[in-house]
């Protein structure tokens, strides 16, 4: 009997001790995701005593709304309907949270594979997300991939707990799906300044960027800002602009100072030159040779319409949004012409 009354006693300790365990274990869940996520509402397990005892593996939610005007409690019904899309995914995430850490806590070897996950968030939760995407990392058994579109999430993970080596760039060419190494994730103007003399892309992918530091620095009347503006715009100047000019501003910027190897080459010739060019890029296409395109299609668009409207007052008179200008004077004056304006929409 008194074996009995100690094996028993024994086994009491032992349940209490598992029960504190799990219910710690859960709080804590519950506890880490009141705290990351910025939402109008409060988990609360309503089924803590049998996950204590064992009954249940997990537990039961009852949900607590709060605002400016106080808190009450709220049925998950009625809760869904007032939040917002983004609150309502971060919700629904509590359920793969928690088998997440069963997983974990089991010790089971699991890839977890999250696909555009920043984009299904509001803003404000982004780095609760990256803190759960970082503890699944801490885990050897937890193996994880992370696809997205969104670059600054892309970039942000990178710098928390991604190595360089394995950020990979995903294209699709006629034999499949490729993966290329990543470039550029961190300060990518860093490496155009060393190649602005040698790689025409960059040099002319800097073009915006330059005229950024001017505006910021000088404001928009300054002559390089107005220098700069002309190689992005159509201007009555664009099509005498050298590199030699894109050279002076660029020294008098950035370092180290240089100069083209054709300073008397023009900048108009060369963007749509190299915007050409980079239409036969395959594969993962770089940061710059975007621009490149962009620059390019905004030129030649502009260019397309001014010779269109034949109004060269107009032009001159333009101080800003000029392509959006231009392509309203050319839907005013060609209303029937919808398959241009269709693209030009596109440009724009």
């Amino acid at each position: 009997m008194i074996r009995m009354i100690e094996e028993v006693d024994k086994r009491r300790k032992e349940i209490i001790e598992e029960a504190r365990r799990q219910t710690t274990e859960w709080d804590k869940v519950l506890e880490e995701f009141n705290e990351r996520f910025h939402v109008p509402f409060e988990l609360i397990a309503s089924n803590k005593y049998p996950v204590m005892l064992g009954q249940e593996d997990r537990p039961i939610l009852s949900f607590k709304y709060h605002d400016e005007y106080g808190e009450t409690d709220i049925s998950e019904d009625a809760l869904v309907k007032v939040l917002s899309m983004g609150e309502r995914r971060a919700l629904y995430l509590i359920n793969v949270i928690f088998e997440v850490r069963r997983r974990m806590k089991d010790e089971v070897e699991t890839l977890v594979v999250v696909d555009d996950i920043a984009d299904s968030f509001d803003y404000n939760n982004k780095y609760a997300i990256i803190q759960y995407l970082q503890d699944i990392t801490k885990d050897r058994r937890m193996k994880l991939i992370i696809m997205t579109h969104n670059f600054d999430f892309f970039r942000t993970v990178e710098s928390r707990f991604v190595d360089y080596p394995n950020c990979l760039m995903a294209t699709r060419d006629e034999s499949g799906i490729v993966l290329a190494p990543a470039t550029g994730i961190r300060n990518v103007t860093n490496d155009w300044k060393k190649n602005f003399f040698k790689d025409s892309r960059k040099q002319i992918a800097s073009i915006p960027f330059l005229r950024n530091i001017v505006e910021m620095t000088k404001g928009n009347s300054d002559p390089r800002f107005l220098t700069l503006t002309s190689m992005l715009h159509s201007k009555d100047n664009t099509d005498s602009l050298t590199l030699g000019d894109l050279d002076g501003i660029f020294n008098s910027l950035c370092e180290p100072n240089g100069s083209s190897p054709n300073p008397d080459h023009k900048v108009i010739d060369l963007v749509i030159a190299e915007a050409d060019a980079a239409l036969a890029t395959g594969g993962v296409v770089p940061l710059e040779t975007k621009i490149v395109l962009a620059v390019g299609i905004r030129l030649t668009a502009e260019r397309f319409i001014i010779g269109k409207i034949g109004d060269d007052a107009f032009v001159a008179g333009i101080t800003k949004h000029q392509t959006r200008q231009l392509i309203e004077r050319f839907r005013e004056q060609f209303p029937n012409e919808e398959s241009t304006l269709r693209v030009l929409d596109r440009v724009e």
